[in-house]
């Protein structure tokens, strides 16, 4: 019995895309939240005054209410939330996958063992060796020919 794989491509190429996507949206945010703090320490350290330097640190404050470091905070741990439920998602997916196929290969295993049980009781019969020569020993009294008299 020939055993065919049947892939999904679809399926495949669908979750390939979504954590394609996934993994650029977290590095985008980790990276903008990176730059963020980044410009928080330059604006603090800047030898002019915070309302005069060219980050605009003190204009995003009074919009916001927090300064581009605590933003950039923020940004960075939403990245790691958004990456560590990402992670357990795709762990879990990509488990039972492997879960999936296992099974079905066990069932491909019995199926394969059974067809070959089958085919064994099949042809056993027409494996039996018939002699052509009569046998003498065994004779059956009712198979015998009766007279056509009696």
């Amino acid at each position: 019995m020939a055993e065919t794989k049947v892939k999904k491509q679809h399926s495949k190429s669908w979750h390939i895309a979504w954590r394609s996507i996934i993994g650029v949206i977290d590095g985008l945010l980790a990276v903008a939240g990176i730059i963020f703090i980044v410009l928080g320490f330059i604006s603090d350290y800047l030898p002019k005054k915070n309302s005069e330097n060219w980050t605009g640190n003190a204009t995003f404050a009074a919009n916001m209410h927090m300064g581009y470091r605590w933003f950039g905070f923020i940004l960075l741990a939403g990245a790691v939330l958004i990456l560590a439920i990402f992670f357990n998602v795709m762990a879990h997916h990509d488990e039972a996958n492997r879960e999936r196929e296992l099974r079905r290969q066990e069932r491909m295993k019995i199926l394969a063992a059974s067809a070959s049980e089958t085919t064994i009781e099949a042809t056993s019969p027409a494996t039996e060796v018939h002699s052509t020569a009569p046998e003498a020993a065994k004779t059956d009294p009712s198979s015998e020919t009766k007279p056509a008299n009696q």
